[in-house]
């Protein structure tokens, strides 16, 4: 996966270029974010491996050896014309390395960059296009029509 750092001048670089399109009237900041912590205990409280809700013992929300953060932080401007551009990052760390994504990247950094993306709606020359770059994180399984 390739990190934020990479992606980021180019995403910069097309705000930049676009920025006459979207010179910002209106400017609108949300943070989501979701922070789970536990320990994995069985019933008299004691610290176990496995407690046998699931073949490997786990995946009751609270009740597991495993600490996860994720910030997601969007900025929203929007220009006077309509133009709309959107810059999404989504900030991770888990304390179990699990996957590709929340293990220590290259630097030694345990905080990933796991979605770093800019949008553009609503342009001038082509007001029913989204632009955009970055990368994305989309959990959607891939569709194939049947004959």
């Amino acid at each position: 996966m390739k990190s934020l750092n990479q992606l980021m001048p180019l995403s910069l670089l097309i705000l930049m270029a676009m920025s006459h399109q979207a010179s910002a009237e209106k400017y609108d900041f949300a943070l989501h974010g979701y922070i789970r912590s536990g320990i994995l205990a069985n019933s008299d409280g004691n610290r176990v491996d496995s407690v046998g809700l699931m073949p490997d013992g786990k995946w009751r929300l609270g009740n597991e050896d495993d600490t996860k953060i994720e910030l997601v932080p969007r900025v929203t401007l929007t220009s006077d014309s309509g133009a709309v551009a959107k810059i999404q990052a989504n900030i991770t760390h888990q304390s179990k390395c699990t996957s590709d994504w929340n293990c220590l990247d290259e630097d030694g950094k345990a905080v990933q960059f796991r979605e770093g993306y800019v949008e553009m709606t609503n342009l001038d020359f082509a007001p029913e296009v989204a632009f955009w770059g970055g990368e994305t994180l989309q959990q959607l399984q891939h569709l194939q029509p049947s004959v």
